[in-house]
């Protein structure tokens, strides 16, 4: 649990580093938070932070196949979201 606890703080930094990079950078006149790509990657980086987070704090789950059902539900629903409305 400890060794979980201390990647996900290390991830959940480097995630909100990259988050504020995304909204100070700019490519041509958008900025990179805006574009279609940069968003869903960074949607799709928060759900697995989540799907992480969720079965380390099931780690005392005595059915296993919990855990695995909660990851795939959280990564079936990002993946299958339609495209981001354009921002702005």
């Amino acid at each position: 649990m400890m060794s979980a606890a201390g990647n996900l703080g290390c991830s959940d930094t480097a995630l909100r580093t990259v988050l504020d990079f995304a909204s100070e950078r700019t490519v041509g006149r958008k900025r990179l938070l805006d574009t279609q790509p940069a968003r869903r990657e960074l949607a799709l980086a928060a759900a697995a932070m989540l799907a992480v987070d969720v079965t380390a704090t099931m780690d005392n789950t005595p059915n296993p196949a919990i855990r695995l059902t909660v990851v795939d539900e959280l990564t079936q629903e990002v993946i299958h979201q339609p495209p981001l409305a354009p921002v702005g």
